[in-house]
C-alpha cells in the first residue's frame, strides 16, 4: 500500500470519528434541552395545581371547582392532561377525558415527593409527572377531626393529594429523529468531501518523495 494510501486512511479514519463524536455531543445535548423544556412545563402545570390547593381544620382541599387552575391543558404539537387523585387513586378532578386513568399513581409512591414515569397510551408514549401533597402529622395539622378515608371525598378534604400531569413524547421523538437524519446527512457530506481532498492533497504532496523512491 503506498504511503499516500495510508495517510489519507489514517486522514480519514480520524476524521470519521471527530465527526461521530461532534454529531453525538449535538444530539444529546439538543435532546437533553427538549426534555428539560417538557419537564419545566410539567413542572409548571404541577405548580399551578399546587397553588389551588388550601389547608382547611380537615386537610388538604381541593379548590379548582370553583376556580380552574392556570394550565394550557392543549396546543398545536403538545396537548396536556392533568388530573387529582386520592391516596386510593380515585379521580377528584382533572381534564375532562375519560381516558384519564393512566396518570393514576404507582402503588408504590409514598410520602411526600415527584416522580417521572414514560407510560404508553393511546398509541404514543407519554411522561407523566406526579407529585404527591400530604400534610405532616402534629398538632393543628393532618386530620385534625379524624375523618375517615372514605369520608374525605364527601368533605372535600384529604389527608394527601396526588397531582398527575402526562405530556406526550411523539412530537420530542420526531424532532430528535430529523436532527439525526440532519447530522448524518451534513456528517456525512463533510466526510466524502474531506477524503476526496485529502486524498488529493496527500498525493501531491508526497509526490516529490514518491518520484525519488521509484
Amino acid at each position: 500500500m503506498k504511503l499516500a494510501t495510508r495517510i489519507s486512511l489514517f486522514f480519514v479514519a480520524a476524521l470519521a470519528v471527530v465527526l461521530i463524536g461532534f454529531s453525538g455531543s449535538i444530539y444529546w445535548l439538543v435532546r437533553a434541552h427538549l426534555v428539560y423544556q417538557l419537564d419545566d412545563r410539567a413542572d409548571d402545570a404541577l405548580d399551578a395545581l399546587n397553588a389551588v390547593i388550601e389547608t382547611g381544620p380537615n386537610g388538604l382541599e381541593w379548590e379548582g371547582l370553583e376556580r380552574r387552575p392556570p394550565i394550557a391543558a392543549n396546543s398545536a404539537s403538545e396537548p396536556l392532561i392533568w388530573g387529582v387523585f386520592d391516596l386510593r387513586g380515585k379521580k377528584v378532578d382533572g381534564t375532562p377525558n375519560t381516558d384519564l386513568q393512566f396518570v393514576q399513581p404507582n402503588a408504590h409512591v409514598v410520602g411526600n415527593g415527584q416522580e417521572k414515569q414514560d407510560v404508553t397510551w393511546n398509541s404514543g408514549t407519554w411522561r407523566v409527572t406526579r407529585r404527591q401533597l400530604s400534610l405532616d402529622e402534629g398538632p393543628g395539622r393532618g386530620r385534625s377531626k379524624g375523618l375517615a378515608p372514605e369520608e374525605e371525598s364527601r368533605t372535600n378534604s384529604y389527608s394527601s393529594l396526588i397531582l398527575a400531569v402526562g405530556t406526550p413524547l411523539d412530537h420530542l421523538t420526531h424532532q430528535l429523529q430529523l436532527l439525526i437524519i440532519a447530522l448524518v446527512a451534513v456528517s456525512a457530506v463533510i466526510w466524502l468531501i474531506a477524503a476526496f481532498l485529502g486524498r488529493a492533497l496527500c498525493r501531491n504532496a508526497l509526490s516529490p518523495l514518491t518520484r525519488m523512491t521509484e
